[in-house]
């Protein structure tokens, strides 16, 4: 069964109450969560779910999606955010994030403009950057 915050206003102790209290009436129901990324709460949700026992979350490439029913809502939590976030972890979820950073490109690509990915912007955290040249001011 899925429970959905589709317009993206949950915080992590509700994921958390909700999904624990769920889990505990109805303990044969496998739950998943579809999160949107609207206030930037989706993986700290994810991470509640998680807490909760919660083993099944929606994504989607690059945080495409939305709801029409709620103005300024985001789309759904990003795939790559959250394969990112898992492996760091070390929670085995079968999914190469290389090859998942160069769909969600592809996708940007296609639908010609920035996706809500902050991977895809920022790259993989242990890919490490150089760091900027200084740039000096005359007469400095």
């Amino acid at each position: 069964m899925s429970v959905a915050d589709t317009v993206g206003v949950a915080d992590p102790r509700l994921v958390y109450e909700t999904m624990t209290q769920l889990q505990d009436r109805f303990p044969d129901v496998e739950f998943n969560l579809h999160l949107h990324n609207t206030r930037g709460m989706a993986l700290a949700n994810v991470m509640a779910g998680i807490q909760a026992g919660v083993r099944s979350f929606d994504a989607s490439i690059g945080g495409l999606g939305g709801c029409p029913y709620a103005p300024g809502a985001t789309g759904n939590v990003s795939s790559e955010d959250l394969i990112h976030m898992l492996d760091l972890m070390g929670i085995q979820n079968g999914i190469n994030l290389t090859e998942m950073l160069a769909i969600a490109d592809d996708v940007r690509q296609l639908v010609n403009h920035p996706l809500e990915s902050t991977v895809l912007r920022a790259g993989i955290a242990d890919q490490l950057h150089a760091a900027p040249a200084a740039q000096h001011k005359v007469g400095d």
